[in-house]
């Protein structure tokens, strides 16, 4: 038996990230992102840079479900190119008595699909995906960090006792790699739809990249929604001193190129650039991209960081 009401609707669905990645609301207003979602909006997971620690996650508050009656899971997801690991879920669960003893148990991002495009999951509670970690789980027949099916867990005799709080679609955790966009459209637990759209919090407004290295920099930001107050920063390790080196801001309209625009040309030796801040308060469409481009002749080391909000 699975309870089919895991999510209060008056609970919101909200974002969240840490290190290199990060988290974001999408309006599906770009194709194919407007193919999927009840809501229209989309979560938006970056990955960035993979180290091991760096990621992005859906945050699902549950209503306290008995681990044996939580059973069922289904969600779909755009990956902007094929990686290693795709969109998985995660298991909060603890002791309904004592909130010191409490796990996450996680699914292998290798288990699901990661194909460039649309992507589905339905979870298959028999399948050896699960493992765990946590506090205080003394009296569990399982092991920490190995392998087992979520059947496992909720016939274990420490945690068929305990309650799921939370659960997560994550990505990323990987060891090397860069991980692009991955945009979460469709999510069902226990057969019940989870409706995502922009919380009262404001998660998932803000939205960043970062870009480090020593070669030209060529980098995008594109939101694929609407948005505004665009902040490009960069910090370089020192003055460059090649004269020619022009760094542009510039909009990639979706419009086309006649509504194409330069926001700074600037003259990086000239004006001694070590350290920039550039504002552009202005609202730009969803398929608007903003292109900053720098030669880098002299390989100075560069951090470069492109945020914006999105537009609700």
């Amino acid at each position: 038996m699975d309870v089919t009401r895991v999510f209060d609707p008056n609970e919101e669905v909200t974002l969240a990230s840490g290190n290199n990645g990060d988290a974001s609301w999408v309006r599906g207003v770009i194709s194919p992102l407007d193919q999927k979602s009840p809501t229209g909006w989309l979560a938006c997971l970056y990955g960035g840079t993979q180290t091991g620690d760096d990621w992005a996650r859906v945050d699902i508050p549950i209503t306290e479900v008995p681990v044996p009656y939580f059973g069922k899971g289904q969600w779909t997801y755009n990956l902007t190119g094929a990686q290693s690991m795709g969109v998985s879920i995660v298991f909060w669960i603890h002791d309904p008595t004592d909130p010191s003893k409490r796990a996450d148990v996680s699914q292998v991002g290798g288990k699901v699909a990661c194909a460039a495009g649309w992507n589905k999951h339905v979870f298959d509670k028999t399948v050896t995906q699960m493992f765990f970690y946590g506090e205080n789980t003394t009296g569990t027949g399982l092991t920490a960090g190995t392998q087992y099916t979520w059947a496992q867990f909720q016939a274990d005799a420490l945690f068929s006792a305990w309650t799921v709080y939370r659960v997560t679609l994550e990505y990323g955790w990987e060891a090397s790699g860069t991980f692009d966009n991955a945009w979460v459209a469709d999510v069902k637990l226990n057969d019940q739809t989870i409706l995502l759209k922009p919380d009262s919090m404001g998660t998932g407004q803000l939205m960043f990249r970062r870009f480090t290295g020593a070669a030209a920099i060529a980098a995008t930001l594109a939101p694929k929604t609407p948005f505004f107050d665009l902040v490009v920063g960069l910090h370089l390790s020192a003055v460059p001193t090649t004269a020619t080196q022009n760094l542009t801001i510039n909009v990639n309209a979706g419009m086309g190129s006649a509504y194409d625009r330069n926001i700074l040309t600037l003259a990086t030796v000239t004006n001694a650039v070590v350290d920039l801040l550039v504002r552009s308060e202005g609202k730009f469409a969803g398929d608007d991209e903003i292109d900053v481009a720098w030669a880098n002749t002299d390989t100075k080391t560069y951090g470069l960081t492109m945020s914006c909000r999105t537009v609700y």
